[in-house]
């Protein structure tokens, strides 16, 4: 056997046929549509439930403050943001007020309580004021469409 056709045929087993490229890219491009169409929605219902967390949170916190001091606390809900103030009413523009505002595809719609404020009376943290059936308030994604209902109780219980 010649020394030339056996190098020859060593260099034409190097390598891969067309058919075994197209097989691969094929089967990853499978993967990677799979995998994105899975993944994209998490980082919107991320960003809703980190939202309602910090939110929920910060009502505790103005209704634990009402409990613990002489003074009622509440929280004033607008579309894409809230304020957490001290006092028996919301005045907008106060420099102790404390806006929260939501990332950006997150809005609260269908706020019940009236004037869209909720306070917590001074030393129990009670709801000032409660009513049945004006006692809740919608999150909203406008990327993914999904909502969340929360309700307080008269004792400042979210369900």
């Amino acid at each position: 056997m010649d020394l030339s056709a056996t190098s020859v045929r060593n260099n034409m087993n190097k390598g891969f046929t067309l058919v075994e490229l197209l097989v691969s890219m094929g089967i990853l491009a499978v993967l990677f549509a799979i995998t994105t169409i899975n993944i994209s929605p998490l980082p919107s219902n991320t960003l809703q439930t980190t939202n309602l967390d910090t939110l929920l949170s910060d009502i505790k916190s103005q209704q634990s403050l009402a409990m613990a001091g002489n003074s009622p606390y509440g929280v004033h809900f607008e579309s894409g943001s809230y304020t957490m103030f001290k006092g028996g009413n919301y005045i907008q523009g106060l420099s102790a007020n404390t806006v929260i505002s939501f990332d950006s595809g997150i809005v609260f719609t269908d706020v019940t309580f009236p004037n869209s404020v909720i306070v917590f009376s001074a030393g129990t943290g009670d709801v000032s004021g409660y009513t049945a059936g004006a006692d809740s308030f919608t999150i909203k994604s406008t990327v993914t469409n999904k909502s969340t209902v929360i309700r307080i109780n008269k004792y400042g219980t979210t369900y």
